[in-house]
């Protein structure tokens, strides 16, 4: 009997983050499928306004960089624009609602 005694690779699961006012912040796992407001449903998207303030922070491989992409929710969701597909470890970011002047 011949066994292969070939080395098993294991891949580390890709992820990406979610930050800021969202109920449930944290680590999710990433598919080919996952988009920012996808994400942002997965941890609880935030009450209480209709235009959240959301950006990606993305690393640029090999460069050490990383680019702040805005995210306009309200154009996503009227369907004026696509949703933002995600890349693994893309980090999003929800900046809590602006309290209204007084």
């Amino acid at each position: 009997m011949l066994l292969s005694h070939a080395p098993q690779t294991e891949q580390a699961p890709q992820v990406v983050f979610v930050t800021g006012a969202v109920d449930k912040p944290g680590v999710y796992a990433w598919d080919q499928e996952t988009t920012a407001v996808g994400a942002m449903i997965k941890a609880g998207a935030p009450k209480g306004t209709t235009k959240p303030d959301v950006s990606i922070m993305r690393s640029i491989p090999g460069t050490g960089r990383r680019v702040e992409i805005q995210v306009n929710v309200k154009d996503i969701q009227s369907g004026k624009q696509p949703d933002v597909p995600l890349q693994p470890f893309d980090a999003i970011y929800v900046r809590p609602p602006k309290e209204p002047a007084q």
